[in-house]
């Protein structure tokens, strides 16, 4: 067995194993929610118009993600017909025309399955966020619904994408990783916690807050100012209600 064959066994075993781990982490530290979503079926069609924005909402997360099979590919293809067609170095050094495309060849060869694993990990946390919705939309008293277009208004870039919705009397965050269920009436406190970029660059940073929610315990959550706002003020009313 020559030591290429050995190298991309190697390799590939090990982007194998890190898949195994990935798939692992995402599918064992799941919460008391993700694990009864994980039973979730859906009993009956949702309301016209809910069920057009959980239509809605799918297309944009097939357009999402076929943007970054797009990107994945044309990288790798620039790359490949770097490789091929590099006539400077060709004309000047054939050695160094041959080492470098070698090592741009590898280079992508190389990627391609840490890539495949990040598009995994993305395709994984959209379809749940997606499954997510739909059984809180089907669950939602109209109230509630009314919240949820509201909290969809608030930023255009974040239409499909809400970082937090309540149903029931509680409040469920969308984070990076997991979805988080949060009785209201357990909350005792919400306050944002400055970014250590914003108190280096206080007038020029103008990104999301860190948000932390206290309640049984605390919960951190990055989200823009606006919805902020939103949120305490919703928290507010739900506690005049109780």
């Amino acid at each position: 067995m020559s030591q290429s064959t050995i190298f991309w066994f190697v390799f590939f075993s090990i982007g194998g194993v890190v898949f195994y781990i990935v798939k692992r982490y995402l599918e064992g530290t799941k919460n008391t929610f993700e694990k009864r979503l994980d039973s979730y079926m859906p009993k009956s069609a949702l309301p016209l118009e809910r069920e057009t924005y959980l239509e809605k909402r799918k297309r944009f997360v097939r357009c999402i993600l076929g943007v970054i099979i797009g990107v994945f590919i044309v990288v790798s293809f620039l790359f490949v017909v770097l490789c091929i067609d590099f006539n400077v170095f060709q004309q000047e050094n054939t050695e160094r025309y041959h080492i470098l495309s070698v090592l741009l060849l590898y280079a992508v060869i190389s990627f391609l399955p840490y890539l495949g694993i990040l598009f995994y990990w993305l395709y994984f946390m959209a379809n749940k966020t997606t499954c997510a919705q739909q059984m809180l939309l089907e669950q939602m008293s109209d109230e509630d619904f009314q919240c949820f277009n509201e909290i969809r208004r608030i930023n255009i870039f974040q239409n499909y994408t809400p970082p937090f919705v309540v149903c029931k009397g509680k409040l469920y965050l969308f984070k990076f990783l997991h979805i988080i269920e949060i009785p209201i009436a357990t909350i005792r406190n919400i306050s944002i916690r400055p970014l250590l970029i914003e108190k280096l660059y206080p007038r020029k940073y103008n990104g999301g807050d860190r948000v932390v929610i206290t309640h049984t315990k605390k919960t951190y959550i990055y989200m823009n100012t606006n919805f902020y706002l939103y949120l305490t003020t919703l928290l507010y009313k739900y506690q005049l209600k109780t």
